[in-house]
């Protein structure tokens, strides 16, 4: 499963860094739970609107929004998204603290993994980190940062209401030699990525370096990474303990074999954003608009 058919993108060049669309908020129910990894679970969402949405860039983001527990129904939680104030832009974290706290849904980001708008279904993925629902439940204390994706992901079932907050890619193709960096948490718009210059701009993709960071093959999908090895030159996979990620994937680039590249995307853990940035600054002498960092979370904190 991929983000195709690219029919479903807005802009085929990608040239430019894709422009802030029109956001909107949308009702969405659950339509499906499978673990497509022992560590790794794709939740497929189902809505009217699906029909019609364009993305902007195969790593787009959206805001999940998740009803407390008591609002959990249909017809206690979509009313409750009617009546928030119409976003404009994208102030919706503002406008949901607005809201008093045992009644306020949780908000978190995730990649588009697939849009299908003959189906009006868009999937995505999470990664678990091999927090299970029965280990959440049996060891509280021990997973105490646990966030509140994760927690609701982990107890998602076929019918259960969401929000969906539109938002948009943020990756480019303007420079040519890329280094592309993820972990677990991120390997989605890494592999959307691949798949959208596979699909589109197939000579160029061979020109991108893929550096993933897991703690294990049970972090990522046996046949993503098959297809990746298969359609991009340049990956690499270091396995190790989350701890260990961030610098064991900057020792890796720091080697002198490798090219330095033109431009760098890095998302995942916040630690090892703020190296390979660092890295692309100092060593690399990049210019900060050749350099896209996102830390999705921080090793010790909630995790999204």
């Amino acid at each position: 499963m991929t983000t195709r058919p690219i029919t479903a993108f807005a802009d085929h060049e990608l040239r430019n860094s894709p422009a802030e669309p029109h956001h909107h908020l949308v009702q969405a129910h659950v339509l499906g739970v499978a673990e497509i990894a022992p560590h790794l679970r794709r939740i497929e969402l189902t809505s009217p609107d699906f029909h019609d949405w364009t993305m902007t860039g195969p790593d787009e983001f959206f805001g999940l929004v998740m009803p407390p527990e008591h609002l959990n129904t249909t017809s206690a939680f979509f009313p409750m998204l009617e009546n928030l104030p119409r976003q404009e832009r994208a102030n919706l974290r503002s406008t949901l603290n607005a809201i008093a706290e045992d009644e306020r849904p949780a908000l978190r980001w995730y990649t588009v993994r697939h849009l299908d708008t003959q189906r009006g279904v868009m999937a995505f993925d999470i990664a678990t980190h091999g927090v299970t629902h029965e280990s959440m439940v049996n060891s509280a204390d021990a997973h105490a940062d646990i966030g509140p994706g994760l927690r609701w992901a982990l107890c998602a079932q076929p019918g259960d209401p969401v929000g969906i907050f539109s938002a948009r890619g943020l990756w480019d193709r303007r420079w040519d030699r890329q280094l592309v960096v993820a972990d677990a948490s991120s390997v989605p718009s890494a592999l959307a990525i691949a798949e959208f210059m596979s699909d589109l701009h197939p000579g160029q993709l061979q020109s991108i370096r893929f550096v993933i960071t897991v703690e294990s093959e049970a972090d990522i999908e046996a046949s993503s990474v098959e297809w990746l090895r298969t359609h991009a030159e340049h990956v690499e996979i270091l396995y190790r303990p989350i701890a260990k990620q961030a610098d064991a994937t900057l020792t890796y680039l720091q080697s002198e074999s490798h090219v330095k590249p033109d431009y760098v995307w890095v998302s995942g853990e916040g630690n090892l954003c703020k190296d390979i940035r660092r890295l692309a600054i100092k060593e690399w002498r990049l210019e900060t608009d050749a350099i896209f960092w996102c830390p999705y979370w921080y090793i010790g904190r909630p995790r999204p």
